[in-house]
């Protein structure tokens, strides 16, 4: 089912810049915001997201527990409930959901 996607216009703590689903609670206000368009899928908006900014990455909060399915079959083996995950592997911790909001 197709999604709405917007990115932040302003980098975070992290020199990152979050894509977020329409109805995230954590998106920002229309000023701080950047409509990407309707896709499919994280990855096809984070495409579009690359576009605009060199290191695009997924909302901690709206998008952390949609992993692809080869991001999905190598955490389905461990046995352990994920940690929150970026599209590049990258762990993020639970404070960049924090400074995800803050910011």
């Amino acid at each position: 089912m197709a999604t709405v996607f917007f990115i932040d216009t302003r980098p975070h703590v992290n020199g990152r810049f979050f894509i977020h689903k329409k109805e995230c609670p954590l998106l920002p206000s229309h000023g701080k915001r950047r409509f990407l368009g309707t896709f499919l899928s994280r990855d096809e908006a984070a495409e579009e997201g690359k576009k605009y900014f060199d290191n695009p990455d997924y909302c901690p909060f709206c998008l952390h527990g949609e992993h692809s399915e080869t991001e999905g079959a190598r955490l389905s083996g461990t046995g352990k409930k994920p940690a929150l995950i970026s599209h590049v592997g990258i762990k993020t911790k639970w404070e960049s959901v924090i400074f995800c909001g803050v910011n």
